[in-house]
């Protein structure tokens, strides 16, 4: 069964809320955490990317 994103978020989110449970440890038992992993990796080599290209770019 595929939980929608938005209800995995809601999930996540509520877990915060409660003492001892992290959204993090949520993710992991719904079988989140490898894609929520990669999204946050693509989108800081992406960051990272852009931001020497701009440097290059700067320095003409």
């Amino acid at each position: 069964m595929r939980i929608p994103p938005f209800a995995a978020g809601l999930l996540m989110g509520s877990a915060d809320a409660v003492p001892g449970i992290s959204g993090g440890t949520v993710a992991l038992v719904i079988g989140l955490y490898r894609r929520l992993i990669d999204s946050i990796a693509t989108v800081l080599d992406w960051n990272t990317r852009a931001s020497a290209i701009s440097r290059r770019y700067a320095r003409r």
